[in-house]
C-alpha cells in the first residue's frame, strides 16, 4: 500500500476513534465536581496500540476539546484537562512497558496484563499528585471555591480509589478486545512497519 494511502487510512481511523471518545463521554458516572467516570479512554488506548503515543495524544486532545465545546460546565476546561492527563497517565506507561516487554516476554496473556497493572499503577499514582498540586488549586480558582491544603489532599486521596477501578475497568475492556485487534489490524489497519505493538503479527496473518 502506497504511504498516501496508508496515511489516509490512519486518519481515518484515528478520526473514527476520536469520535467513538467524543460520543462515550456523553455516558458519564458523576463523582466529584468536575471529575467523572467514563469509559473512552478505551478508544485513546485502542489508538496507541495501533500508532504508538501520537495516536492516542491525538485521539486524547480532540475528544477533550469536543467535550469542553459541548458537554463542560463552567470549570473552564479543567475537568477536560484533568481527562486528558489521566488519558495520558495511563496509557503512555502503558505502551513503553508493553513496548520494552515484546523484548524479552514470549506469553502473549503476560504480554498485555503486565502494562496493564503498570497503566493502572500510574494512574493512581499520577493521578493522585497531579490533583493535589494542579487540578484541585486550578478548579479553585476557576470557580472561586476556596479549599485549604488539607481538604485539596483529602479529595485526592478520596480519588485513590476510583482512579484504580478507572485503570482496571480501561484494562479489562483492553484485555477484551486485544486479541481480535490485533486480526483487525494486521489484516485492515496496519502495514508491516506500522502498529508496533500487535502481538504475533505472523500468527496473525493466519486467522480466519
Amino acid at each position: 500500500m502506497s504511504k498516501s494511502s496508508s496515511r489516509v487510512r490512519k486518519l481515518v481511523t484515528l478520526a473514527i476513534l476520536a469520535a467513538l471518545g467524543s460520543a462515550l463521554m456523553w455516558v458519564e458516572v458523576p463523582f466529584i465536581p468536575p471529575f467523572k467516570f467514563d469509559i473512552s479512554d478505551s478508544t485513546v488506548i485502542i489508538a496507541t496500540v495501533l500508532y504508538g503515543p501520537l495516536g492516542g495524544v491525538a485521539v486524547a486532545l480532540v475528544k477533550s476539546i469536543v467535550h469542553m465545546l459541548i458537554i463542560s460546565v463552567g470549570d473552564f476546561g479543567v475537568g477536560e484537562m484533568v481527562a486528558f492527563v489521566a488519558s495520558m497517565s495511563y496509557t503512555l506507561p502503558f505502551y513503553y512497558t508493553m513496548l520494552l516487554l515484546k523484548k524479552t516476554v514470549k506469553n502473549p496473556l503476560l504480554l498485555r496484563i503486565i502494562p496493564c497493572v503498570v497503566g493502572i499503577a500510574s494512574l493512581t499514582v499520577m493521578m493522585y499528585y497531579f490533583n493535589i498540586y494542579v487540578s484541585f488549586p486550578l478548579y479553585s480558582l476557576a470557580t472561586n471555591t476556596p479549599f485549604t491544603h488539607k481538604e485539596i489532599v483529602a479529595f485526592s486521596t478520596s480519588f485513590i480509589p476510583g482512579n484504580i477501578i478507572k485503570g482496571v475497568g480501561l484494562s479489562i475492556v483492553f484485555l477484551l478486545l486485544s486479541f481480535r485487534l490485533d486480526y483487525i489490524a494486521t489484516k485492515y489497519l496496519c502495514d508491516e512497519d506500522e502498529c508496533p505493538l500487535i502481538i504475533n503479527r505472523t500468527h496473525v496473518k493466519g486467522i480466519k
